[in-house]
């Protein structure tokens, strides 16, 4: 019985990092971030930071903002993928589009964590060393902010 619980175990603790491996770990620096207290309205549109899947943050007194498709659209930016060896890369453009919220129905914690991604970001073709950044991006919920 004992030796069948530790293959168990052992089971259970390769299974959760295959998981963890497969879908990727933020890797970085930890940081406590806080949703808003204050209203936030951009371009006419007030933001809903309690029901959003990715609210606006708050880190060091700064509002952060999530680089998602639809957000990047909304503020005439492009963002683009290219894996962890090339990076993040943030493009002001012309293309524009309506306020379209991530919507959910679980409430957010006021207090979360976000981490400080250390791989390789470009921003109008600068490249940002954001490790040693006052105001880094961050990544929370495997978006960049």
């Amino acid at each position: 019985m004992k030796r069948r619980m530790s293959y168990l175990f052992l089971t259970l603790v390769l299974v959760i990092a295959i998981t963890v491996e497969a879908y990727g770990v933020q890797k970085g620096n930890e940081v406590s971030v806080i949703l808003p207290e204050f209203k936030v309205t951009l371009n006419g549109e007030e933001v809903n930071n309690s029901y959003s899947k990715y609210p606006l943050l708050v880190y060091k007194d700064i509002t952060y903002f999530p680089m998602t498709y639809n957000d990047c659209r909304f503020l005439g930016l492009e963002s683009y993928w290219r894996g962890n060896k090339e990076g993040l890369f943030i493009e002001a453009t012309d293309v524009t589009a309506a306020y379209m919220p991530y919507k959910t129905s679980i409430q957010n914690k006021r207090y979360q964590t976000a981490v400080i991604p250390d791989f390789p970001i470009m921003v109008n073709g600068k490249s940002v060393d954001n490790q040693k950044e006052e105001y880094p991006l961050l990544s929370f919920r495997d978006v960049t902010y």
